[in-house]
């Protein structure tokens, strides 16, 4: 049996694993999915970002073959019909088929789990302990950045999670973040992020 669960499609809005989101919503269909989400998939919804985010109504072509599950912590709906929720990131899955339910008009897709490829030892502590490195110099760079953040992220031992948080609140491009969401392999995001982290010591 295809695993199946209606899509959300955010503009200019990235979530990652790990992240939390606050949103407020005033669209019918988008709330529309999040009951549907609430009621039949165990409060679980896909999120994707459309890569054109000038697209009124995105194609799905043009979409991404990667999306991260997200789990809705909350949601409350406001006097005025809009409705606030939490989403909190999960993990990233495959997308086989993106589809349009014609009864209630919403986006769904067929998507598969990926299995993340292994990372020695050795070479994940490497990369850690220079994430570690790299984020220390970058925090004493930016006045605006809270200390606290090193002693979250220094208790993160999975290298997938600490890339996953650190890339969410480094002043990146949406493309660039799109990016960081579809790559599987956290080596290679760590490399990446070892390099971003580099680039953005520089500028400050």
């Amino acid at each position: 049996m295809k695993k199946t669960l209606p899509v959300l499609l955010l503009k200019r809005l990235l979530l990652l694993p790990n992240q939390e989101v606050k949103l407020e919503l005033n669209n019918h269909l988008t709330n529309q999915i999040i009951s549907l989400a609430s009621s039949d998939f165990n409060k679980e919804v896909l999120i994707v970002c459309p890569k054109n985010e000038l697209e009124e109504i995105p194609d799905v072509d043009d979409l991404s073959n990667v999306g991260v599950i997200a789990l809705i912590k909350s949601n409350i709906e406001l006097p005025n019909g809009h409705h606030r929720i939490k989403l909190m990131g999960l993990r990233r899955v495959s997308i086989e088929k993106y589809f349009n339910e014609l009864e209630d008009n919403t986006l769904k897709c067929h998507y598969k789990e990926i299995e993340i490829p292994s990372l020695e030892e050795t070479n994940k502590q490497a990369l850690r302990r220079k994430i570690i490195s790299n984020l220390k110099k970058y925090i004493k760079a930016n006045p605006n950045i809270s200390n606290s953040i090193l002693g979250m992220t220094e208790e993160i031992e999975s290298l997938s999670t600490l890339t996953d948080v650190i890339s969410t609140f480094l002043p990146l491009s949406l493309e660039k973040k799109i990016k960081y969401m579809e790559e599987i392999h956290t080596e290679i995001r760590a490399e990446n992020l070892i390099k971003d982290l580099a680039f953005e010591i520089q500028v400050l």
